[in-house]
């Protein structure tokens, strides 16, 4: 992990690029801005930044190709910033790889604590070349198709391993139930409940829980993020 981590502002609106650099800069981040989304994807291959502060004014298709194309091809977080209160359009960010998504007008301590909470949740994690993902005590072997903590074998279903597998791969990201079915089960089903069975049955056998999660996070009506704390 750098010690400084690298910002990359996307943002059109110079007032709202000079804020967010005076809120960002004293807390000793590299900022780097471009005022035009078509060079968002050149700066972010460019720069390799930890994290892009992507701001969506027109929700458009260009736009979300932007963030596709981020997404797809570096592992950076994405937090993208929106001035429409639209819930729909909220998971559509989250579906297309946001890691959080801000309202605008937003209050700078909310700005600086959002950053380094995406921050902080995609950094605490390491993937191994031996192709076991270690997330504290918690080790997935990928290659065994395995799941250890503590040191202790933990028996799940191909089902179960698969849910947890996409989740941990998405660390750090809000996956939402549609995108969840849809890996786990394929396209056209509805297994909502079946999903909420699955998540309860790993969260028993990691010893997590929803009130006190230690991997597996509810985020309410949108989906699950996966995200260490041990």
């Amino acid at each position: 992990m750098k010690n400084k981590a690298t910002i990359l502002v996307v943002e059109e609106e110079p007032e709202s690029q000079r804020l967010l650099s005076l809120v960002l800069n004293p807390q000793c981040y590299d900022i780097k801005a471009v005022p035009n989304k078509k060079e968002a994807i050149a700066a972010a291959f460019s720069l390799v930044p930890d994290l892009v502060l992507f701001n969506m004014s027109q929700q458009s298709p260009e736009e979300i190709a932007i963030l596709d194309a981020i997404r797809d091809n570096l592992s950076c977080a994405i937090i993208v910033l929106f001035e429409t209160d639209d819930d729909k359009f909220r998971v559509k960010a989250l579906e297309e790889g946001a890691d959080d998504v801000i309202l605008k007008p937003f209050k700078s301590a909310e700005l600086l604590a959002r950053v380094k909470a995406v921050l902080r949740r995609c950094q605490r994690h390491e993937y191994r070349k031996d192709g076991k993902q270690l997330f504290g005590s918690l080790v997935i072997d990928l290659e065994k198709r395995e799941v250890w903590q503590e040191e202790q074998y933990v028996h799940m279903t191909p089902i179960e391993f698969k849910i947890l597998v996409l989740l941990s791969r998405h660390h750090g990201r809000v996956c939402t139930h549609d995108f969840i079915i849809r890996e786990v089960w394929g396209p056209y089903v509805n297994e909502i409940e079946s999903l909420r069975v699955n998540i309860a049955n790993i969260r028993k056998k990691l010893n997590d829980s929803s009130e006190q999660p230690k991997y597996i996070f509810t985020q309410p009506g949108v989906g699950y993020r996966f995200g260490s704390t041990v």
